[in-house]
C-alpha cells in the first residue's frame, strides 16, 4: 500500500488535479503505476472482505 500512496503522492497527483500535467497523456501512466505497484491484489481483497461480510448477515 505504501508503494501506491508514494505513486499518488509524488509522480502523479498534484500534477493531474492542477491540470498541469495532460490527462490523455500521463492518466494512462497513472494507471499502470498504480496496476504496477499491486492495486488490482488490494481491490481483490478489499473486495473478498467485503463478499465475506455480506455472506455473514452480519450487519
Amino acid at each position: 500500500m505504501i508503494n501506491i500512496l508514494n505513486i499518488v503522492a509524488q509522480d502523479y497527483d498534484a500534477g493531474l488535479e492542477s491540470g498541469m500535467l495532460d490527462p490523455d497523456k500521463y492518466l494512462p501512466k497513472y494507471i499502470n503505476a498504480f496496476k504496477d505497484a499491486g492495486v488490482d491484489k488490494i481491490i481483490q481483497e478489499k473486495q473478498n472482505q467485503l463478499d465475506a461480510w455480506i455472506a455473514s448477515g452480519k450487519k
